[in-house]
């Protein structure tokens, strides 16, 4: 037979095979055989079950390793049961919300609005791009976003490789191997998300981050950030989660600093606060270009290296001098670093340190307590200069670096308020004699007011506080407890004769806030009970 060895034939037509045609039909058969001793056969990759043709659905045009959410199958049993059974293809569309473990993983490009069903992966192994923190485990569909799937201590992917950039820093891209198909516990129930928040002098938020830090048992109720500082241009935060014992008192269990990039609030390192057995339910952290203080008990470098290690009291600061100032017992002493001799001893000190805020030559102490509610100011060689009564604990202080002005916030006291007197306001700033200049509540005059955690002054006549939540939104009426209907928290800008610039309602409770380069910084965690939803970030 001339021309094509591998021509058709039609039926009765004479069929002479070349040796060519007839050696290549039984490598054919060879072939087949072969599959099927391996369990396959011709259709073994439509019969796949880890990968699945999809249709874009999305609107947009798609990458290889991009997400899609799993929307609905495209052919059903009513329109081909056979094709149904040999080949299930899917209807892939954008991921939101509800694709949160129903999603598939591209492996081929594919333009929007095309008949192309390009395979995809919906269980087993694949590469793909996940917004990745470092320590999580597992991953999910990350809610309008087609890119990547989101890391967590729970989700439908497993993270067996994750390429997390320099000191395992994490971020949004990172290139992993991932197998689909197997769900990680529930995540853990806590009071979140912990959040950072940096804002302009006008109250606008610049960037915000959330984070979920520890996957627990439900008996771990409140995760927070608890304070804040930048140091060497990295953001700083020290976290502690509280646990809820049998007797219903929460008490910090375990901490860690994390640190951030204050461009974009990413994660840069997390420090473990490990081998301290009791904690503050509130740490504190603070320091300098040389050394961040822990309120754990640490003081380490900016590589995360343990310098030295020490019995914290409530509040801890290195000065402006380099030495270490903190409560310890009852007293105010200062250190130098690595050494447990203090520098300065002020004994006469009979209740808790809370505050500490310098200028060039004095130190500045918040007390709180029965007998020492008030702001102290003292000389770096331990000397008392001037003392003014507060009313009720001091938690916060910060010093005007331009005129000296001393900003000082603290919690309320049923005992000040209307009906009951006048006298007492959550906010007060004295000028550097210890003068008062104005006095404001951090609600109003007629409400319960809220802890105020944190001030600050930004040298240009501002003056900023923070609180953790407002007590009642009803005025008081009754004895204390009758009104418990919770607001949510606020961050307040007062000019330098006390009236209110602007507040920000932000329905977290916030603990720690920081001024630093015209930006302010503040953390904290969602309130447990306002429950107020955070607006996209």
């Amino acid at each position: 037979m001339s021309g094509d060895p591998f021509r058709r034939v039609a039926a009765g037509q004479a069929c002479e095979p070349t040796a060519a045609a007839w050696n290549a039909m039984l490598d054919a058969l060879d072939f087949i055989k072969q599959l099927k001793s391996k369990g396959g056969g011709l259709n073994t990759e439509r019969k796949n079950p880890l990968r699945l043709p999809i249709k874009n659905d999305s609107g947009e045009d798609r990458d290889q390793y991009d997400i899609l959410g799993i929307d609905d199958i495209l052919i059903t049993p009513a329109d081909n049961e056979d094709e149904f059974k040999a080949y299930p293809a899917l209807k892939g569309v954008a991921v939101e919300d509800g694709h949160v473990g129903k999603f598939a993983v591209l492996q081929e490009p594919v333009k929007k609005d095309v008949g192309d069903l390009p395979k995809a992966v919906v269980h087993g192994l694949t590469i793909c791009r996940i917004d990745y923190t470092p320590g999580d485990e597992f991953a999910d569909a990350k809610p309008g976003d087609c890119t990547q799937l989101k890391s967590g201590s729970s989700g439908a992917a497993q993270i067996l490789y994750v390429d997390a950039g320099d000191n395992n820093a994490g971020g949004e891209g990172c290139l992993a191997l991932v197998r689909l198909g197997n769900r990680a516990p529930a995540a853990a129930k806590h009071v979140g998300p912990a959040m950072v928040r940096k804002l302009t002098l006008d109250g606008e938020q610049v960037w915000g981050a959330d984070f979920s830090l520890w996957p627990t048992a439900s008996s771990f109720l409140n995760v927070k950030m608890s304070d804040i500082v930048v140091a060497n241009e990295t953001v700083y935060v020290i976290t502690s989660e509280a646990f809820c014992g049998a007797s219903g008192a929460n008490s910090a269990d375990r901490t860690q600093v994390i640190a951030l990039d204050p461009e974009d609030g990413k994660i840069t390192k997390r420090i473990a606060m490990s081998g301290v057995s009791t904690l503050p339910n509130r740490p504190r952290i603070h320091g300098n270009d040389d050394y961040i203080i822990a309120h754990g008990g640490y003081v380490f470098d900016h590589n995360g290296d343990v310098a030295w290690s020490f019995t914290p009291g409530p509040c801890s600061k290195i000065g402006p001098d380099g030495l270490i100032y903190t409560q310890n017992t009852s007293a105010i002493r200062s250190y130098t670093i690595g050494n447990s001799t203090p520098v300065m001893d002020i004994s006469s000190v009979t209740d808790s340190l809370r505050a500490i805020a310098f200028d060039g030559s004095n130190i500045y102490v918040g007390l709180d307590q029965s007998s020492g509610k008030e702001l102290r100011c003292y000389t770096t060689g331990g000397s008392l200069v001037w003392d003014f009564e507060h009313g009720a604990n001091v938690l916060a202080v910060d010093v005007d670096p331009t005129n000296g002005n001393v900003l000082m916030g603290g919690n309320n006291s049923v005992v000040g308020l209307p009906p009951f007197g006048t006298d007492f306001y959550s906010i007060r700033l004295l000028d550097s004699s210890g003068n008062l200049l104005w006095s404001a509540y951090h609600g109003d005059h007629d409400h319960l007011g809220g802890y105020v955690y944190a001030v600050a002054c930004d040298g240009n006549d501002g003056y900023y506080v923070t609180c953790l939540r407002t007590m009642n939104n009803t005025p008081f009426t009754g004895s204390p407890g009758g009104n418990s209907d919770t607001t949510i928290s606020t961050t307040r800008k007062y000019d330098i004769s006390g009236n209110l610039v602007w507040a920000l309602d932000h329905g977290e409770d916030t603990y720690g806030m920081v001024l630093h380069d015209g930006h302010l910084y503040i953390c904290g965690t969602k309130s447990l009970l306002t429950r107020v939803q955070l607006e996209p970030i």
